[in-house]
Formats: C-alpha cells, sequence, structure tokens
C-alpha cells in the first residue's frame, strides 16, 4: 500500500512539474500559436508529346530561363531484363556503350564533348536504361552528332570492356566486406529467390 501512495505522489509531481514548465513561456515568445504561410505554387510546365513513325515516343518539356538543352533517352530495359545466366548484362552494355563509335574512340568521344562544355551520361537502373545529354544550345548540332553517333552506332571495344570487366569484378570483390552490400544482397535474394533477375 506504501508503493501505491508513493507512486501516485510522483505521478502527481510529474504531472504539477509539468503543468508548471508549459505554462511559463521564454522571454520574447511571441503569444498564440504562429499562422503558417499558404504552400508555393508550382508551375509545371506542359509536356508535349509526339511519336515518330518508328514508335519512339518523344517528350518536350519547354524552360527558357537558360540557354541549354537536355536530352534523355530513355530504355525501358534494365536488370529486370537480364537473363539469368548473364546477369549484370544491362548495366555493363550501359558502361561500354559511349566507349567507341565506328568513327571515334573514347577520348574523341570526351574530347569533343568537353570542347563544347557538354556532358553525355550512360547508365542503366533496375527497369530502365538512360542515354542524357546536356549541352548549351549553340552547341546543340556538334554535340547531337556525337550524341547520336553514341546511341546509333557504338562498336563496344573489347579492350574497353575488358578494362571495365576487370574493374567491375573487382567491385564485386570489395562487396563481399561491405555489410550494407551483403544486407542488400541478402534481402534481394530472400525477397526474389535465385530465379529472378
Amino acid at each position: 500500500m506504501n508503493r501505491t501512495l508513493m507512486l501516485t505522489g510522483v505521478l502527481i509531481a510529474m504531472s504539477l512539474i509539468a503543468e508548471t514548465l508549459t505554462a511559463q513561456e521564454p522571454a520574447g515568445t511571441p503569444k498564440g500559436i504562429p499562422k503558417g504561410k499558404p504552400a508555393p505554387v508550382v508551375e509545371v510546365p506542359a509536356i508535349h508529346k509526339a511519336k515518330l513513325p518508328n514508335g519512339l515516343s518523344v517528350w518536350l518539356v519547354e524552360h527558357h530561363e537558360l540557354p541549354l538543352v537536355a536530352f534523355n533517352l530513355v530504355i525501358q530495359s534494365g536488370s529486370d531484363h537480364d537473363p539469368l545466366t548473364r546477369p549484370g548484362l544491362a548495366s555493363m552494355t550501359s558502361d561500354v556503350l559511349d566507349e567507341g563509335t565506328a568513327t571515334r574512340n573514347a577520348i574523341q568521344i570526351s574530347d569533343e564533348l568537353e570542347t563544347i562544355g557538354a556532358n553525355l551520361g550512360v547508365n542503366s537502373g533496375t527497369d530502365g536504361s538512360f542515354v542524357s545529354l546536356r549541352t548549351l544550345t549553340r552547341h546543340i548540332d556538334k554535340a547531337l552528332a556525337v550524341y547520336s553517333d553514341v546511341i546509333v552506332n557504338p562498336v563496344f571495344p573489347q579492350k574497353e570492356f575488358d578494362r571495365l570487366k576487370s574493374q567491375r569484378l573487382a567491385s564485386l570483390m570489395q562487396q563481399k566486406d561491405q555489410p550494407t552490400s551483403i544486407a542488400a544482397n541478402a534481402f534481394a535474394h530472400i525477397l526474389y529467390s535465385s530465379n529472378h533477375p
């Protein structure tokens, strides 16, 4: 019974302290709850959509604040389409795609884009592969010449493939010592089983 009285006393004391603290406002605190500002209005530009005769969808979004143009080719196929016998096929393909064409090697591609301040990116994710280009509008013709060459005429040079393959194998070996990579791989295996890319 004494324990019950002590516990009740402690609870009452805590309640009184809490009331006292909430009743005291620091000096300079404005009275009442401050009013929030209205949510900002976000104006999303219109998307102009078209379809080419070959079935390719084209989306155009216009901003005219800066003299820049950006292209992004989206291929709706990533590592989720890798054959079970060839894991990493999509990501290795995207890694080697910009390493050489029928008319340009990797250094020439890099140099041509660098001289005009353009940026080419190729990557692959789980459900898509992407080839992007950013350039100044005044260099659009030169940048598009390299961009289209990389997309349409890749030669996947063996030397570059071997170099990237060695880097990938070293990265996979390093993952065996990284707890986050081990956990991510184990989670994916448990979630999808070994019969899923």
